[in-house]
């Protein structure tokens, strides 16, 4: 069996930094939901341990455990010897899609690869935009528990017009500062958060540019590859970064921006994943230098001070690949706090997963759900009537318990607010 599992495998010293000490388990969501070691990151390991010496098969109940991780990675951050649970588990997934049948994956594969495909992934959302008319994506609303929970995540569809106004606005390759220019960022525009989010990265342009941003979209740019590596199919990250890392170097930048938190942490890791490519490892080391989370950026230079008010109360949520993926927790905060009138509050047990994860809230429904409800009652006694959140799964995940449970909440990326304290008018 060891023999099998060499290209694609957690390394075996990974497991041999976990001392089990259990520390990890207070914060390990499923864990919390479920109750069971084995599904506890302590759990895992020991499960991939076993499978990697051969005590164990590649059976049912081992991808049953595997398959319930989030890979949140809040173990990572509680864990006092630096387990890097994250990587050995997107490596566990990616060797079991190595070991299993290829018609298990055939489907997952090819709904993920409409994220590089920018014109196919716009037909999609065109589809459903059509459905959406005609009634069709409520039809899940009056079915069962499971399809009822899937179909309240689609999210929010802009119109074909405001789409083409908001794109418009947004799809150049360069747009040069608005006065003196300070910095050449890359900003990539992603694919889900580009066809769903488009607002969300026109505020992002339109606030570096005030702030001295010459802002470059290389067109070769492409999806960052971080569902594909959480699925098992890190492969295919490593094609998405190669992409990436031709098109923003070549591009002669000082920094490169993403917006979204889960995007981010796997961009942060193309050094790590292509660390064993000859041709691409010092690209993708150098590339990793300039990547930077769109708050993390604005945080660290001087921002023009902002000319609007908001008044109402922000509840922050951290998405999990921002606080315990890049360790980003205050600048988002500190960027919202400056805001005139805003009143910023924190939730109880914030930085707990709220169960979207990529996909998982579509393959594992019921533990979604149960993260979601608990999220909901805790943003609901805050009082807030803003949620912040840095990451397109967050968005729709806690926008869709909005509406289930009748909650008036608005929930926004942080950039758009912090484009509404400069009087920045996004088509809504």
């Amino acid at each position: 069996m060891m023999s099998e599992l060499q290209t694609e495998a957690p390394k075996f010293d990974q497991f041999l930094d976990c001392i089990h000490c259990g520390l990890c388990l207070p914060t390990c969501p499923t864990y919390d939901v479920l109750g069971t070691e084995m599904d506890s990151p302590r759990g895992r390991i020991y499960l991939m341990r076993a499978l990697a010496e051969g005590k164990i098969g590649l059976d049912k109940s081992y991808e049953q455990h595997i398959d319930a991780c989030l890979v949140c990675r809040a173990c990572e951050t509680a864990c006092p010897s630096g387990v890097q649970f994250g990587d050995m588990m997107e490596a566990a997934r990616a060797q079991r899609v190595q070991l299993q049948p290829a018609y298990k994956h055939i489907i997952k594969r090819l709904a993920l690869s409409t994220l590089r495909m920018p014109s196919l992934l716009r037909f999609g959302v065109a589809v459903l935009r059509a459905f959406k008319s005609i009634g069709i994506l409520n039809i899940g609303e009056h079915a069962g528990n499971k399809l009822s929970f899937i179909s309240s995540l689609a999210p929010d569809i802009p119109s074909a017009k405001m789409s083409k106004q908001i794109h418009k606005q947004y799809d150049a390759e360069y747009y040069p500062t608005i006065g003196e220019r300070k910095y050449r960022v890359g900003f990539l525009r992603g694919c889900i958060a580009d066809v769903f989010f488009g607002g969300v990265n026109l505020a992002t342009v339109k606030v570096l540019r005030l702030n001295g941003c010459d802002v470059v979209m290389p067109s070769g740019a492409t999806c960052c590859g971080a569902l594909h590596a959480h699925n098992g199919f890190r492969s295919v990250t490593r094609e998405c970064a190669r992409e990436n890392i031709d098109a923003f170097l070549d591009a002669n930048i000082d920094v490169i921006i993403t917006n979204a938190a889960g995007c981010g942490a796997t961009l942060k890791e193309y050094g790590h994943l292509l660390a064993d490519d000859g041709h691409y490892s010092q690209r993708a080391n150098a590339f990793t230098e300039k990547m930077r989370d769109v708050s993390e950026f604005l945080a660290s230079i001087e921002m023009k001070p902002y000319t609007h008010s908001i008044s109402a109360t922000v509840a922050y949520h951290d998405a999990c690949h921002l606080a315990h993926g890049q360790n980003i927790r205050e600048a988002p905060r500190a960027l919202l706090r400056n805001i005139p009138r805003l009143s910023l509050v924190e939730l109880n047990d914030g930085e707990m997963c709220c169960g979207s994860a990529g996909i998982y809230n579509i393959l594992q429904p019921e533990i979604a759900r149960e993260l979601q409800e608990r999220k909901m009652e805790f943003i609901r006694d805050t009082g807030a009537t803003i949620v912040a959140a840095a990451n397109p799964g967050c968005v729709m995940q806690i926008a869709a318990g909005a509406k289930r449970s009748g909650l008036i909440l608005r929930v926004a990326h942080p950039i758009e607010l912090i484009a509404e304290g400069y009087g920045i008018k996004i088509p809504s």
